[in-house]
């Protein structure tokens, strides 16, 4: 029997996307699954332009009370997640048609500690009346321990996860400066990779994130301020080994350039692991030569190219940051 999946969109003030969205999961070549839509509190036309879906019997509406952010809906959809796997969709941006399928046959591999999965993701960079300024490819690389994916500042797209492994550390935490309102995506993964879990990552383009003027991660200061204190507290739940070097670059977007010993004791080498996997394995003392080639092919290199976070972290946790939750 084949497995079924759920896909959650949450949004907020997405009426200029949403349906796209929708459409996008309607024209999966992979038939069986379920879709969770998460209303955080839109108060434009959004709920209106969807209700014509809410008639397909696999398609459910959570209506939050009020925009309580990105982490407090998926949180609110995974209650209701009953199927083996679930993946995140934002409501601004859209599956390739073979997405889903992809990702099933993958995770019905027998490797059960692999807690989720992702590739690559197409960007579209839009100016704030739509029009198309930038198409390029975000692509993520193989890693060989936890630390070595931290220092990567990437993310995977799109999340593809196990369900009861998710539902077992859980879920989302919100605590933290931003509430759980950004950078969801690194800190299920980090708190993943904390659990002993795995990351595995596809190299096939499996997402498609449209960047606007309107996504929650152009609020520089307050994505700095959360990105750094989700780095400090990752390290500390890590053993407490590492202290980072930040720098900034862009606009003012900030990335762990290495990591260095708190303590002057020798470090255990890393582990050999397969290539697409995350372990708990040490990393090297300051930064590889895998990171340094990684600064200049990573995300967010140039102008406009974001601050290296997973699609959907974006637009708008709250009123006036934007569509999307």
């Amino acid at each position: 029997m084949a497995e079924e999946v759920t896909i959650v969109i949450p949004f907020y003030n997405a009426e200029q996307y949403i349906e796209h969205a929708i459409d996008s999961v309607l024209k999966q070549t992979y038939p069986h699954w379920h879709l969770i839509l998460v209303n955080d509190g839109s108060t434009d036309q959004s709920v209106m332009k969807i209700e014509h879906y809410l008639a397909n019997p696999r398609i459910t509406l959570i209506q939050n009370p009020r925009n309580m952010g990105q982490s407090f809906s998926l949180n609110k959809a995974l209650e209701q997640v009953q199927t083996p796997f679930f993946t995140q969709l934002d409501g601004d941006d859209w599956f390739f048609p073979h997405t889903v399928e992809v990702l099933v046959k993958e995770a019905q591999k027998p490797d059960h500690q692999v807690a989720v999965l992702g590739g690559n993701a197409m960007v579209y960079v839009e100016d704030d009346s739509g029009i198309r300024k930038m198409t390029y490819l975000r692509k993520g690389i193989p890693y060989t321990n936890k630390y070595d994916f931290l220092l990567s500042n990437l993310s995977l797209w799109p999340r593809f996860y196990r369900t009861e492994t998710v539902k077992s550390i859980g879920g989302w935490p919100d605590d933290g400066p931003d509430q759980g309102r950004m950078l969801e995506d690194k800190r299920m993964l980090y708190t993943l990779l904390t659990h002993n879990y795995t990351i595995h990552w596809l190299d096939q383009t499996l997402y498609n994130y449209r960047r606007h003027g309107r996504n929650l991660t152009n609020n520089i200061q307050m994505y700095g301020e959360a990105y750094e204190w989700l780095i400090r507290k990752t390290l500390k739940d890590w053993g407490n080994q590492y202290q980072p070097v930040f720098i900034t670059y862009g606009r003012g977007w900030k990335k762990v350039a290495q990591l260095l010993p708190i303590s002057s004791q020798p470090q255990a080498a890393p582990a050999q692991q397969t290539q697409s996997q995350t372990t708990q394995s040490e990393p090297p003392p300051h930064k590889t030569p895998q990171n340094k080639s990684r600064q200049s092919q990573g995300i967010g290199t140039g102008p406009y190219t974001g601050p290296g976070t997973a699609p959907g972290t974006g637009p708008g946790t709250g009123p006036g940051t934007g569509p999307g939750t």
